[in-house]
């Protein structure tokens, strides 16, 4: 009992370290700095991000559609309940603010990805362990980066996102996880063992579903609320600037406390800087590095400035209204489906539930697909330790669905920090060739291939 409770200790204290001012201060930075550089790119060109969102022949939404799935759900809903229970309503306006600056660094990392990927047999494959090794010819940080995202996986992108969906099935249908988690496991082990492709298939059609379901019923909702949105908006602005949201928020990244569960548990909502976005659109053929970099800025401005804006609307509501606190550590998931039961029906609740569990079973698709590729660049053209990590991935789902949600957080805490630190350092050290990307008269034309 002792070792458990000394390692737990050293466990949660690792996460505070990595997670401290030093480590926010250069993700705030990071996103400061790309804004000024390329002139507030995700303002000033809000139309041309905007059209990335309409496919034509030459491009797909598979790769938005994936990624989307990796991050909405954990971050943009329960993790919006995690943020207000630190940081009160003020917080939202602090998470946008977030957002608008993570849209660049998310359009950088992908950018770079597509510049500097490369072709195989079966396919392209790029990430930010091709442009540390080709753009910075550092080898040793990109091995580094490929074990960090294969850990991480194993943590936000599996043990996260089964314990989140056991979670919100148990508190919808009150059947236990004993129950769920062998069926589920063997859904996954199909789309795990089959060929990559099922993943972006499905995800194309299962995020937009789960997303549309959402984002209709909570603007219903908040429509039939509409009297007090003006006081919800005055409530945000007022306490965004007092001591606790800022706490919760962007000037709160220099409190250890407030990082932990507020900004870390987050993970951006849009994973911005993480480094798994760019592994995904780095394999969709004929495209440009700026052409997906828009699709990046995108995925931001659903991920936080929609579901994230629904969803705080809709807590805050629930507190207001219903008196659901938002003070006491609890899980998050369950928190925000608390908060979804006192504003609607059994079946508005089941409806809201059934997109949260939709984006918790995306999530491992996705991610898997992160720490598989990591895998294949550290062990190229040894399938038996792709097969290796697959059932190491299935095995780290399977102890989602029991193990505390506390420390499966801090676990996780720990690997993304591990994976954002290498790549927002290459990226800001990269920063002429993004602006080269942003404003190249032939950003359109070609595909980076080698």
């Amino acid at each position: 009992m002792e070792f458990s409770s000394m390692l737990s200790s050293l466990i949660s204290k690792t996460a505070d370290i990595l997670w401290g001012p030093p480590t926010l201060l250069l993700i705030l930075c990071t996103g400061v700095y790309l804004s000024s550089i390329s002139g507030f790119f995700q303002l000033t060109h809000l139309t041309c991000w905007l059209r990335s969102l309409f496919p034509n022949q030459k491009h797909t939404l598979k790769p938005l559609f994936t990624a989307l799935g990796g991050s909405i759900g954990i971050g943009s809903i329960a993790g919006v309940a995690s943020a207000l229970s630190v940081g009160g309503p003020g917080a939202i306006f602090w998470m946008w603010i977030s957002a608008l600056l993570g849209m660049m660094i998310k359009f950088s990392e992908i950018a770079l990805a597509v510049k500097y990927r490369e072709k195989t047999s079966l396919g392209f494959r790029g990430g930010p362990m091709f442009y540390i090794h080709k753009a910075l010819r550092c080898r040793l940080l990109s091995i580094l980066f490929c074990l960090f995202s294969i850990f991480a996986s194993f943590g936000i992108g599996s043990m996260c996102q089964s314990n989140a969906l056991a979670s919100s099935m148990h508190y919808m249908t009150g059947i236990s996880p004993n129950y769920i988690a062998i069926p589920l496991l063997v859904i996954y082990s199909f789309f795990l063992f089959h060929n990559a492709s099922y993943i972006s298939n499905f995800a194309s059609i299962a995020v937009p579903a789960a997303a549309i379901c959402y984002l209709l019923f909570g603007c219903f909702l908040l429509f039939s609320h509409r009297a007090l949105l003006p006081s919800l908006l005055h409530i945000i602005i007022k306490d965004a600037f007092s001591g606790s949201s800022i706490c919760g928020g962007i000037i709160g990244l220099f409190s250890a406390k407030c990082v932990r569960i507020g900004i870390a548990r987050g993970i951006f909502s849009n994973e911005a800087g993480l480094g798994s976005a760019p592994i995904i659109h780095a394999e969709i053929p004929n495209t440009t590095p700026y052409h997906e970099g828009l699709l990046g800025i995108a995925e931001s401005g659903i991920s936080t400035l929609l579901i994230c804006t629904v969803s705080g609307f809709l807590f805050l509501l629930a507190q207001i209204e219903q008196g659901i606190p938002f003070d006491s550590y609890q899980d998050s998931t369950v928190l925000a489906l608390r908060a979804f039961s006192s504003l609607t029906s059994p079946l508005g609740t089941g409806l809201l539930g059934f997109s949260i569990c939709l984006f918790a079973f995306m999530a491992p698709l996705g991610w898997s697909l992160c720490g598989r590729r990591a895998t294949e660049y550290l062990f190229p053209e040894k399938k038996s330790f792709l097969t290796v990590y697959l059932i190491l991935f299935l095995f780290s789902l399977f102890l989602g669905f029991f193990l505390h949600v506390e420390i499966i957080w801090q676990l996780s805490d720990i690997f993304n920090a591990l994976m954002t630190l290498p790549n927002l350092l290459s990226i800001t050290a990269l920063h002429k060739e993004i602006r080269e990307i942003l404003y190249s008269k032939n950003r359109e034309q070609g595909v980076a291939s080698d």
